[in-house]
């Protein structure tokens, strides 16, 4: 939890960073819109607070916030991967295991998962407890495809856990576009409003600040796509290695004579 509270409050800080440089871009020109490149780009990403800037800083917050869980789990993910040197399965080729090197391994693999879970309690330990519950499978029947059938169904769980897991990054994604649309509507209700006054420049103004705010929204979503599918796939691929992993040193080798 402490992780979880230590992003939000670095993607709110980074928000504010970012607004203030746009807020400095529009007073550059002394915040008077259409005044120049440097104002037009301030305006755009939220230098006008009062007058809709405060759309594009909530962007930036779920911008980051997303951006940040995708970075953590990016890193998690990699000290996923760390396990596969581990060395809890025997990795030489044309070994033969049999029934009591099974149970060995089992044993060696659950003393190993409890101590590593006391340091980094955060981790889901994917491979090592699969190859626990694959290896406590066959302890129990001795059947090589009932553990090749745990081995299927727990990448399939595991699959179902990150996915899980990413669950908010996809509602920062949604969130982001969202909140440019709210501006726009807010910033063309704004120029209906005024639309009787008869200022043209007013009106005109109003208006580029609504769909600005979802210019914005556009862009900052389409980066936080990428960065999402880039997660998905380092996901999958993943646990493909997992699964691949499990089979060509535990499933192939065993032997029950």
């Amino acid at each position: 939890m402490k992780k979880k509270n230590t992003r939000v409050l670095l993607s709110f800080l980074l928000a504010v960073a970012l607004e203030i440089i746009a807020i400095l871009m529009f007073r550059m020109t002394g915040g008077t819109e259409g005044a120049g490149t440097i104002n037009r780009l301030g305006v755009l990403f939220g230098g006008n607070f009062v007058n809709g800037g405060y759309i594009q800083f909530l962007e930036y917050i779920f911008f980051f916030w997303g951006s940040l869980e995708v970075i953590y789990q990016q890193r998690t993910n990699k000290k996923e991967l760390s396990y596969l040197n581990a060395e809890v399965l025997p990795e030489q080729e044309h070994m033969i295991i049999g029934p009591t090197e099974v149970n060995q391994i089992r044993v060696k693999v659950a003393n190993y998962l409890r101590k590593k879970q006391e340091e980094y309690p955060d981790l889901n330990f994917y491979l090592v407890n699969m190859i626990k519950r694959v290896t406590t499978k066959f302890r129990a029947n001795l059947s090589i495809a009932e553990a090749m059938e745990i081995v299927n169904t727990q990448t399939q769980v595991n699959l179902l856990k990150a996915e899980s897991r990413q669950s908010f990054i996809r509602y920062t994604a949604w969130a982001v576009p969202t909140i440019g649309f709210i501006g726009t509507v807010v910033g063309i209700s704004a120029a209906l409003a005024i639309a009787d006054s008869g200022d043209t420049g007013l009106i005109t103004s109003t208006l580029g600040i609504a769909f600005d705010t979802t210019l914005v929204a556009l862009i900052l979503s389409v980066l936080l796509m990428w960065l999402i599918h880039n997660l998905q796939q380092q996901t999958e691929t993943m646990h493909a290695r997992f699964q691949e992993f499990v089979i060509e040193n535990l499933i192939n080798k065993i032997d029950i004579g």
